[in-house]
């Protein structure tokens, strides 16, 4: 979570951290968020897009 300007907030979801290299940036917000609880919930949101297993293929 950031705040760049007073009252815009920005989340980002970070990858692990490998052999000490640095994290990578999965996934940001597009735009601000005009509060701090949007901002976490949209955050929320795409963690669990990056963390929820793919839905089956049926055949």
């Amino acid at each position: 979570m950031d705040e760049p300007v007073s009252g815009r907030f920005l989340w980002a979801v970070l990858g692990r951290e490998v052999f000490g290299l640095p994290r990578a940036t999965l996934e940001k917000a597009a735009v601000p968020h005009p509060t701090r609880s949007q901002a976490v919930q949209a955050g929320i949101a795409a963690m669990q897009r990056h963390i929820e297993p793919a839905p089956a293929r049926r055949a």
